[in-house]
């Protein structure tokens, strides 16, 4: 993912949000194809993310959303560089925080995007913490669930304690994408 950086340092001018979207929409990635749609789903809603690493996520929500947290363990100082220069040229709110998903409180949010630590402890402590604060008609987005199969399990778990949350939508490309909603599960994961 370090490409980014390389197409950074030879702009010519400063970039915004949508510079940084298309770069990663044709990255043919892990995260590439589920851009637009993260992106449809965030349009004036207010997203916290935990796990930013390049900001494919980011970019595919901050291009829509009224604001964005996003959250990673580490740093993540050269893409932080890259998010901070397009937020001000675009007048955008984004905030980046460096910490644990897991040591934040509920996140006070419309869409919840978690991609941290693909292990089953991990999504199940974070599905519980944080499920709390998203706000009535809100998304929980998780990426992966397709190739870190321990997650599923550990979300329908979450489901089943938390029957007011059921799946919406998953996806198998890209790693997969599963998305929870308050209501009845549409799909199986």
């Amino acid at each position: 993912m370090s490409g980014i950086r390389s197409q950074f340092d030879a702009r010519t001018s400063k970039w915004g949000i949508s510079d940084i979207f298309n770069y990663h929409r044709g990255a043919d990635d892990d995260f590439s194809a589920h851009m637009d749609l993260c992106s449809n789903l965030c349009v004036s809603k207010d997203v916290v993310e935990f796990g930013f690493r390049w900001g494919q996520s980011t970019a595919a929500f901050l291009i829509t959303a009224n604001s964005v947290v996003s959250y990673d363990i580490n740093p993540c100082m050269q893409p932080r560089e890259i998010f901070e220069e397009a937020a001000a040229v675009d007048g955008l709110k984004w905030e980046f925080r460096e910490g644990d998903s897991l040591k934040a409180g509920p996140a006070d949010c419309d869409i919840l995007f978690i991609d941290t630590d693909h292990t089953a402890d991990q999504i199940y402590a974070e599905l519980n913490i944080h499920h709390v604060g998203v706000r009535e008609g809100g998304l929980i987005i998780m990426h992966d669930t397709q190739t870190f199969g321990q997650m599923k399990g550990s979300i329908n778990k979450f489901m089943d304690e938390n029957q007011q949350w059921g799946v919406l939508d998953h996806f198998t490309n890209c790693h997969g994408l599963t998305v929870l909603h308050r209501g009845p599960s549409t799909q199986n994961l």
